[in-house]
């Protein structure tokens, strides 16, 4: 791991972000999602979601970094889940890492990092969604020990209906 190093992110990290966001989803979704949608994505956009959700994250929520050489090159965002009001269950709410970097062990520690985070809030399990399509994705969080019971969801986001599975995992203490 080429000098990896991964920290809690700062607002000053939200443009750095929301390009790894952005350009990962250009790429992971290629023919996944409408080429329309992904080239509409938004940088600014999502700097500005970024710089919010920094500034005034939600109770027992983080959002931490991978920097490969002083570039931001993946980022991981958890807390409480989303879902339900369970005080128990954690969610990773986005994890993604720059495709040019992957298989450096950026994600992994990401993961680990985001796993023992919600831990130390208190949670015994862990969840996250993943659309249904992304088998790429969804062999490397079961090869990490996530299991998916069957239960989906559909995100409407416009006119586009994304079809996500939830995969789940035990935080063991």
């Amino acid at each position: 791991m080429e000098n990896l190093y991964v920290r809690k992110a700062h607002v000053s990290d939200a443009e750095g972000i929301a390009k790894v966001h952005v350009y990962t989803w250009q790429n992971a979704y290629l023919g996944l999602i409408p080429d329309s949608i992904l080239q509409g994505l938004s940088v600014e956009l999502r700097t500005s979601n970024w710089i919010r959700n920094i500034e005034n994250p939600s109770p027992r929520s983080h959002t931490f970094i991978a920097e490969m050489n002083g570039e931001i090159v993946g980022f991981v965002g958890l807390g409480a889940n989303r879902e339900k009001d369970l005080e128990n269950e954690g969610e990773i709410y986005a994890i993604y890492v720059n495709p040019q970097f992957q298989g450096r062990g950026a994600g992994a520690v990401l993961m680990q990092t985001g796993l023992e985070t919600l831990r130390s809030e208190g949670f015994a399990e862990a969840v996250l969604w993943v659309l249904d399509r992304n088998l790429h994705a969804r062999a490397w969080y079961e090869s990490n020990g996530w299991r998916s019971e069957g239960k989906t969801k559909f995100d409407q986001r416009g006119d586009l209906v994304l079809e996500e599975i939830e995969y789940r995992i035990e935080l063991k203490f």
